[in-house]
């Protein structure tokens, strides 16, 4: 079915609500905006599961068809399979390639980019490469496991790890890890390193000239950076992190009841446990939670904060570690105490909350916002000050203008759905993709996915200069 376009006039007021103004005065900015809605299909109402792009401009869900299965992408359904496999669907970076794995005559298939590929007995995964022109994948054949590299099938192995197998920022390169004859391996551009035991966490430097990975052998970690063993511990060594630069570099060791950061060499003080390190953008800073004996803190440029309850720490998601704004000036982190959650910034406590999600900054380092929950309403919380109370917050994190001048999440009021500009609800509609989006346009035009009367919308609000 083809698409169309329409252009809505928008019934309520069309101005957004600059952050500054919002912030301090409140007072209308003098930007116009005008909605966009192209429909893309139908919207089924009985989706066995669902898919997103990361920037939420795409979205796909797998339904049944008289006892077949097909993928719905963008409101278009593709082939019927006799399965398509939960988990499988993946988005290129930008959201205009997609890979999943479907069934076909007993046999699984890797379909990308619409395009069969040749049969085996399981296709696991997929990772695409940050610019999204590459794409890997592992499969199992008889109890034997093999990457597929750009369409080129990598040497056998036993085994793989389902830790980490990624590609380099640049796209350049690939690493993951493989077991064979009982031994584990890092295999890099290709090449495997010295076997050993077990191979941990890796991770590329910015540049993707350097990869560090630990390895253990017979019962003691080693820090491996650029083929070079360079330190050695008792316990395990794990999250480890380049500053941007890629010079600087930071690891976690947990030794028995206790763990402590390792930062250039340097080590730090025990606690029982300690989360990711966190360089600042312009590598100077660092920060990360830890739990000590009072508590949960935030360790700043080796100074520690004060103890929380910290109900953030020993999640392990990303929101819960400390965020330093882009200029590098500012961090800001969520804390708990006595059951209450809050955000700290620049050392503030604000206010208390049943609960919270993790901080954003805005591009210019002028504003950090976040989701917060209480009395059973939801707010958006902008620079320490509550926006419209709604039945929910559907977005984990708010997105902000390249600007910083202008801030969007979608939100849920009854059983309608929305985005909201700044403090402005915009159009209602039955659904609204819940679990990425929206997005802004380098020229400040929010775009997301919506459906009402069946039928799925690509909405656009472009702002009027």
């Amino acid at each position: 079915m083809r698409s169309s376009l329409a252009v809505t006039s928008v019934p309520f007021a069309c101005l957004f609500f600059a952050l500054d103004a919002w912030a301090q005065s409140g007072e209308l900015a003098a930007a116009t905006y005008r909605v966009q809605e192209q429909r893309l299909g139908d919207f089924h109402a009985e989706r066995l599961w669902e898919a997103s792009s990361k920037d939420g401009r795409h979205f796909a869900y797998a339904i049944g068809k008289g006892g077949k299965q097909l993928l719905v992408v963008d409101g278009q359904p593709g082939p019927e399979y006799e399965e398509v496999a939960e988990d499988s669907v993946v988005f290129g970076p930008d959201g205009k390639r997609l890979a999943y794995s479907a069934r076909r005559g007993g046999k699984w298939f890797a379909v990308v980019d619409g395009k069969l590929g040749s049969p085996d007995e399981a296709v696991l995964s997929f990772v695409f490469s940050p610019d999204g022109k590459r794409l890997a994948y592992d499969v199992e054949e008889a109890g034997r496991y093999f990457v597929v590299l750009d369409g080129q099938r990598q040497p056998e192995c036993d085994m793989l790890s389902d830790l980490f197998w990624m590609f380099s920022p640049d796209s350049r390169r690939v690493a993951y890890a493989a077991k064979k004859a009982g031994k584990w391996s890092l295999v890099l551009d290709g090449k495997r390193s010295p076997e050993c035991d077990m191979v941990g966490s890796a991770v590329f430097s910015p540049d993707s000239k350097r990869v560090a990975y630990a390895a253990v052998r017979g019962g003691r970690s080693f820090l491996v950076v650029d083929d070079q063993q360079v330190a050695e511990h008792e316990g395990h060594i794990g999250r480890i992190a380049f500053g941007p630069d890629g010079v600087r570099l930071g690891y976690v060791v947990r030794s028995g009841m206790a763990s402590f950061p390792v930062i250039d060499g340097q080590r730090g003080p025990d606690y029982s446990q300690v989360e990711r390190i966190v360089f600042s953008p312009n590598g100077r800073r660092v920060a990360y939670t830890a739990r000590g004996k009072d508590g949960s803190l935030v360790v700043v440029d080796g100074q520690p904060g004060p103890a929380f309850d910290g109900s953030t720490y020993g999640t392990g998601l990303p929101d819960n570690d400390p965020v330093f704004s882009p200029d590098s000036k500012r961090v800001a982190y969520l804390a708990q105490k006595r059951l209450k959650h809050f955000v700290v910034v620049d050392g503030q406590p604000g206010p208390v909350y049943r609960g919270a999600r993790g901080p954003v900054f805005s591009s210019d380092s002028k504003h950090v916002a976040y989701v917060a929950w209480d009395g059973g309403k939801w707010f958006m919380v902008v620079d320490q000050r509550e926006g419209p109370p709604y039945t929910r917050v559907l977005s984990r994190w708010p997105v902000f203008s390249r600007d910083g001048k202008h801030m969007a999440y979608t939100a849920q009021d009854g059983d309608k759905m929305f985005a909201v500009l700044d403090t402005q609800p915009g159009p209602k509609y039955d659904w609204v993709n819940p679990d990425a989006g929206p997005a802004f346009h380098a020229d400040g035009t929010l775009e997301y996915l919506a459906a009402k009367s069946n039928s799925l919308y690509r909405v656009r609000h472009v702002p009027s200069h």
